[in-house]
């Protein structure tokens, strides 16, 4: 009994998983090959040769027993990066793969994986694509993140066990073009090979472009002109934001809506959000206003900025971007990522000069739901490094749910969320 009742409430053991694409010479790991119909009037394949399977190889260390059934299960997440950026957005760790801190949308369903045992712990893994071919917008770099589980024997018959399992995260690049193949030898493009790449988000920009496959759509939001002062206090009054631009949002576990105002010296922003499931309803939360200046992806040293607001107010201010501050730039970062920043935190983290320029509220009614209000400046040390008529690129960063800073419970939002591109905000003129 005492025995039993130990393994029943020890965690589940964890053992070594290692993920290895079969075509580990192409140029890109886990090559997989779709072919739409505008990749075949082009002349780059024919329907008989659409590969919509790529296949890894999978060891587990320490082997599993043969006789146990053992559960496997691919999840596959698109990156959501569609335009080229200098500095990634996040960080990845490969030996944390449930905490990927890289913006992406769960791809799972448009997949199938099943596995064949080929030896003492060694597995041939199919991963077969079973959405539509011709659906370019498919044509991108995935995450796959692979995890076995089985029973483990510790007395005969069965009487007792204990679950093992092993995870692991490996890359899945989904072309439109069979490998060795290129465009007609009259177009201008004829001579680009695949091996040419240098990566795979690199060959899925340049595929998209040359199959006229559009951008995913951009949201927009027009900054209204400043009629109505807004009193900067984390409550929305009736009729003070009535003259803003609005803009609704989704957020994974939060719904969004964005206002913004603006006149020659400053833009005041509202974010009202409403939680979607009620674990995510708490008092600590944290909202950030990041903006690409120059709307170019990325994340320019010196010029881009972040305005942060947390109920903790030692945490409120604005970062700009830089290479030491990148990880406070982006998140409050959590030892997930191998480098808990706090201790940078002051350094980066600069508050804004004007008292009152930015606060926010918990509010019990209704359902619990928070209001951030904040006044920035356009020009100056602590503004946006913008002018009135411009457009900016924006995202809005949620966090919050628990009462530990290091780990907050959920993610609403963050640049690049769930495939989107940066938010367009035209500031008005006038």
């Amino acid at each position: 009994m005492v025995i039993a009742g130990y393994i029943y409430v020890s965690p589940p053991v964890r053992s070594e998983l290692s993920i290895t694409a079969e075509d580990h010479e192409a140029p890109f790991t886990g090559l997989m090959i779709l072919c739409p119909s505008k990749a075949r009037e082009l002349g780059l394949c024919t329907p008989g040769e659409r590969g919509l399977h790529a296949k890894y190889r999978l060891v587990v260390q320490p082997p599993p027993p043969p006789e146990v059934s053992l559960r496997l299960e691919c999840r596959l997440f698109e990156k959501a990066k569609y335009s080229p950026f200098d500095n990634p957005l996040f960080p990845v760790r490969r030996d944390w793969p449930f905490a990927i801190p890289i913006p992406t949308k769960d791809a799972t369903s448009n997949f199938t994986c099943s596995y064949t045992r080929t030896g003492e712990g060694t597995f041939d893994l199919d991963l077969a694509f079973i959405a539509d071919p011709e659906n370019g917008l498919s044509i991108a770099q995935y995450v796959l993140i692979v995890t076995i589980g089985y029973d483990e024997p510790l007395l005969p018959f069965g009487l007792l066990t204990r679950n093992v399992n092993a995870t692991n995260v490996g890359d899945l690049c989904l072309l439109g073009y069979n490998l060795g193949k290129h465009p007609r030898p009259d177009t201008p493009e004829s001579e680009k090979l695949l091996g040419e790449f240098s990566s795979c988000d690199e060959a899925v920009l340049w595929q998209r472009e040359l199959l006229h496959i559009p951008p995913r759509p951009h949201s927009r939001v027009d900054s209204g002109l400043l009629r109505v002062l807004p009193t900067i206090d984390g409550s929305m009054s009736p009729g003070e934001w009535s003259d803003a631009g609005k803009l609704s949002l989704g957020g994974g576990n939060v719904d969004v809506d964005l206002y913004a105002k603006n006149d020659k010296d400053f833009l005041y922003v509202a974010v009202q959000i409403t939680p979607s499931v009620q674990t995510a309803a708490s008092s600590r939360f944290e909202v950030r206003l990041y903006f690409d200046v120059d709307h170019d992806y990325t994340w320019v040293a010196g010029r881009d900025v972040v305005y942060v607001y947390s109920s903790n107010a030692s945490y409120s201010g604005f970062i700009r971007y830089s290479d030491e501050c990148r990880l406070n730039f982006l998140s409050l970062v959590s030892d997930y990522f191998g480098t808990a920043s706090y201790s940078k935190l002051p350094f980066c983290l600069t508050p804004l000069n004007e008292p009152g320029a930015m606060q926010g509220r918990y509010h019990e009614q209704p359902a619990g739901h928070w209001v951030v209000e904040m006044k920035i400046p356009l020009r100056g040390e602590g503004g946006i490094m913008t002018e009135p008529g411009q457009v900016v690129g924006t995202e809005v960063g949620i966090w919050g749910g628990s009462d530990n800073y290091r780990d907050p419970g959920f993610y609403g939002r963050y640049p690049g969320w769930g495939g989107t591109q940066l938010i367009d905000l035209a500031l008005a003129s006038g």
